[in-house]
């Protein structure tokens, strides 16, 4: 590939790290790199030159404040975008050099409206093959004018048109340590938790307990995660917690409320 394809790789970021100069190196291949800033204080000048020598056409967008509305935040960033077709990359993520060929592929053909990524994640050093996130598929590649994102958290991509799975593959660096993937995901449970009491939704003792649980022993025993080692346990067991968080703090939005309307 000779010429930069026509897209616009669109990364979130809050701060600089070795994980996102690999992730915007991986990106090199692509017309523009677009980098949305959601930390309080704009990137410095050199976190920007960090950047631009490792993709000199790039562009950073700020984004300031805590992220709420995941979906918003990224609809709002699609807009900077120049290209016809947006590639979606986290900033822990990395896009493997053999896909850029399946990549080019979809983008010339005019039978798609976007295409699936496949999501390979590495934790404490190796690749999970078993468990939930096993073969994991991500609707991150498509035409701008046809793609949207919804929900505030765990958001996805709605993409008009036919969805190619031609095997583009990025690989996702996401936890440095068991205590840094706690304290994410319990951040994502309280945002769940409230999309979920918004929408009229509920829980029950029952549920908190019965879920997790289930949902530990299918993903260990079911799914093979302890065919990963203590990593696939762990893995399993901390998006458990998770499961188990959303309704907790789901139950304690019911109780607050509940108590609200009977003080008044």
């Amino acid at each position: 590939m000779s010429e930069p394809l026509s897209v616009s790789v669109l990364i979130l970021a809050d701060h600089h790290s070795q994980k996102l100069e690999r992730a915007v190196s991986s990106a090199a291949w692509a017309q523009e790199v677009v980098i949305g800033w959601t930390a309080s204080e704009k990137a410095s000048s050199d976190v920007l030159q960090n950047l631009r020598q490792i993709v000199p056409s790039f562009q950073v967008v700020h984004l300031p404040g805590e992220i709420t509305d995941f979906a918003a935040t990224r609809n709002k960033l699609q807009l900077a975008a120049t290209q016809d077709w947006v590639f979606w990359l986290d900033s822990d993520e990395v896009i493997q050099s053999e896909s850029i060929r399946c990549i080019e592929q979809v983008c010339h053909s005019d039978s798609y409206g976007g295409a699936y990524i496949r999501r390979q994640d590495v934790f404490q050093g190796k690749v999970l093959q078993w468990g939930e996130v096993r073969n994991v598929r991500i609707l991150r590649l498509f035409h701008k004018s046809a793609g949207m994102f919804v929900r505030p958290v765990h958001e996805v991509a709605i993409v008009e048109g036919e969805i190619a799975d031609p095997g583009i593959i990025v690989e996702h660096f996401a936890h440095d340590s068991v205590a840094s993937f706690i304290a994410k995901v319990n951040r994502y449970a309280q945002i769940e938790a409230h999309l979920r009491y918004e929408q009229g939704r509920r829980t029950s003792t029952a549920e908190l307990i019965a879920w997790p649980t289930g949902k530990f022993l299918q993903n260990v025993f079911f799914r093979f995660a302890f065919l990963d080692g203590w990593r696939g346990v762990a893995y399993a067991l901390i998006m458990s917690i998770h499961s188990l968080a959303v309704r907790a703090n789901l139950m304690e939005l019911m109780q607050t409320n509940a108590q609200a309307d009977n003080d008044n």
